[in-house]
């Protein structure tokens, strides 16, 4: 079990698993002439009865506006049930993750979409890509509020 700690307060969690939600090649739109280039989209997802959150991180390779490669991966975390209860606002159906948590648990998934990604395009052409380093605290600005 990790800990994160936000104002003194730690939200004990574990790794619950890594799932490949999409995978797609476009070989046809591809140039190898023409340059690369790509975008991250982050989303969450909670589970309430499980105590459990998910991270998806969404990565498009593109040439020209198109794109040549996308791939997304989920990685799912259960939170200590004390520290789930006190993220979770049942009066308004959402659950609230601190910034540095959510940040976190980027981090990690970022960091497993690129093993993933090298697994799939190993010995292709596409091995030349990577995911860039992402800065998290660009992308998590500000605490999570996941509604159910």
């Amino acid at each position: 079990m990790s800990e994160i700690k936000q104002e003194n307060k730690a939200i004990g969690f574990a790794f619950r698993g890594i799932k490949t939600e999409q995978f797609a090649i476009v070989e046809n739109d591809f140039d190898n002439k023409n340059p690369v280039g790509g975008g991250l989209q982050v989303k969450f997802g909670v589970n309430v009865q499980e105590c459990t959150v998910a991270q998806f991180s969404k990565f498009t390779f593109e040439q020209e506006g198109k794109p040549i490669m996308i791939i997304e991966v989920s990685c799912h975390f259960a939170i200590e049930p004390e520290n789930f209860k006190s993220i979770n606002n049942v009066e308004l159906n959402q659950v609230v993750l601190p910034k540095e948590y959510a940040a976190h648990i980027v981090s990690i998934t970022v960091g497993a979409t690129r093993g993933v990604l090298h697994t799939k395009v190993e010995h292709t052409i596409f091995n030349q890509f990577l995911i860039p380093l992402v800065n998290v605290t660009e992308v998590v600005r500000e605490d999570v509020i996941i509604k159910y």
